[in-house]
């Protein structure tokens, strides 16, 4: 059987890694802190932090590049409202969806197909440095570095930019008027794919399935909405007008 501290050192791929530890049994878990020297345990804590890091800056990556290309999708009188109902169905607020947009039209080009060189910044890093504020300059010499071998924290974000100068914030999103105006749009075609609505004496509450036009199956709504329930008594989730 594969041993993932093994495949972690011979430089196996994650997925390769990841199953192999899934394969782990009690007893061989039980035995892998005996299993890691001293001088294997760096090279294990390495692999663990660059390859955590590559994971974030992918997701920031492809979730910011599918919202650019949805927000082109939706650059359309009638349409621009539909970009909200995106985010808001991905659990992703305004400023974090833009974010990831900036990320990718910024470091798209020179990461997405980069794999050692993703492992030398972490997703928020990335957002930090994509940032309108953030000076070209400091973004250049983030890239020089991380080809360099050095790793890009969110501090050393901070600190590049600091060093190169903050520059004037220019909003990335579209004006809210043009999306206030679709908004009445919007409203009637998800009321159109309401499966079920109801009117209570403070809320409007509407069944949208998450699965296309599928209807779902009664327990399963019943199960969502006390979980949506759950999170309103629990203070976890914050209403806004």
């Amino acid at each position: 059987m594969n041993d993932p501290i093994d495949l972690i050192l011979s430089g196996k791929g994650l997925y390769d890694v990841l199953s192999a530890h899934l394969a782990l049994s009690d007893e061989e878990r039980r035995n892998i802190p005996a299993k890691v020297d001293e001088e294997q345990f760096p090279a294990v804590a390495t692999y663990i932090k660059e390859t955590c890091g590559a994971v974030q800056v992918q997701e920031v990556l492809i979730q910011g590049g599918k919202l650019d290309l949805f927000l082109l999708v939706t650059d359309k009188e009638g349409r621009r409202a539909f970009f909200d109902d995106m985010l808001e169905d991905l659990d992703l607020s305004r400023t974090q969806g833009y974010r990831c947009i900036g990320a990718y039209r910024r470091f798209g080009g020179e990461l997405l197909n980069a794999g050692k060189l993703q492992k030398r910044f972490c997703g928020e890093s990335l957002k930090i440095l994509a940032e309108e504020r953030t000076p070209p300059a400091a973004r250049e010499e983030a890239l020089a570095l991380a080809r360099s071998g050095e790793r890009i924290t969110i501090k050393r974000a901070e600190e590049l930019r600091q060093k190169h100068g903050m520059v004037p914030v220019v909003p990335a999103a579209p004006p809210m008027a043009a999306v206030e105006a679709d908004r009445p749009k919007r409203k009637a075609a998800r009321a159109a794919a309401a499966k079920w609505t109801f009117k209570g004496s403070v809320v409007r509450i509407q069944v949208i399935p998450t699965t296309g036009s599928e209807t779902p199956d009664v327990p399963d709504v019943i199960c969502d909405l006390q979980s949506a329930i759950d999170q309103l008594r629990n203070g976890s989730t914050q209403l806004v007008a």
